[in-house]
């Protein structure tokens, strides 16, 4: 997987943002920068970003919104590890922040997170906004399906995929167009994209979680469906993403086409 576009931008832009928060006094600040900065590919800021250049916005445009769906990606990231959620001792390799600050404090950090993204992006434009929040919330209902082993066809994963992790990934890409004051056409291509995106994206996690999927009996679409029709699935996709990028020229574009094609190559 590639690296988010803008992400060393977007990462000056998160350190400003926290030590801007007023609200936000030592040690709180230091256990936020634990959880926000300097790890993760930055995929959904990234997307953010790309889709604003992509329709003619300049990265400023859309940087309120890519922090705050870093933000909100952070702390999810903080409560699935909890010992009542995921009970995950390690992120990223070090020491997840329930192991490091105390299980209260890890609540506390994630709600922490979720009310500064929300504060960071509060200026931004109304439809960019209101797409983040939807995503916030499908997130937690996809979350919540999930861990009530909710899924048992085909049909219901899909919707936990498209909430759990989609979400974002959708909300990352309309924030990002509608930061460029993008028509509708292109609106719908940034919808189209997002929703792929985040769909191929988990496929391609449950293809690497296998073997420990497998072991632990967890129900995917790989298990579900299998791998030669969720493969021939992902070329469509991509055929069709690629068809509307083609009209589409520059950085932006290009990171674009090289994020969902290397996606779509994890997917075996």
């Amino acid at each position: 997987m590639i690296a988010g576009y803008r992400a060393a931008e977007l990462e000056a832009a998160l350190e400003t943002e926290l030590q801007n928060a007023a609200a936000i006094a030592e040690p709180l600040r230091a256990q936020l920068a634990y959880c926000l900065l300097g790890g993760g590919k930055r995929l959904r800021g990234g997307l953010c970003l790309a889709f604003c250049e992509l329709f003619g916005g300049s990265a400023a445009d859309a940087l309120p919104l890519a922090c705050a769906l870093e933000m909100i990606h952070a702390y999810s990231l903080v409560h699935d590890d909890l010992p009542c959620m995921d009970d995950d001792a390690t992120r990223r390799g070090k020491p997840s922040a329930h192991v490091f600050f105390g299980e209260a404090n890890a609540i506390l950090i994630g709600d922490a997170l979720q009310a500064l993204a929300f504060s960071v992006s509060a200026h931004a434009r109304e439809e960019g906004r209101q797409a983040v929040a939807d995503a916030a919330l499908r997130m937690v209902a996809g979350q919540f399906a999930e861990g009530m082993h909710a899924a048992q066809d085909p049909a219901s994963l899909r919707e936990i995929y498209a909430q759990k992790t989609g979400a974002l990934y959708w909300a990352a890409a309309v924030s990002g167009a509608h930061a460029a004051r993008c028509t509708p056409e292109q609106a719908h291509i940034a919808e189209i994209y997002g929703s792929a995106f985040g769909f191929l994206f988990q496929i391609a996690d449950d293809c690497m979680d296998r073997a420990q999927d497998e072991q632990c009996g967890k129900q995917t679409l790989l298990t579900v469906i299998g791998i030669d029709k969720l493969a021939a699935e992902a070329r469509d996709k991509l055929e069709e993403i690629l068809q509307l990028l083609q009209p589409y020229h520059g950085e932006a574009a290009v990171w674009l086409r090289v994020l969902i094609e290397k996606t779509v190559e994890c997917i075996h």
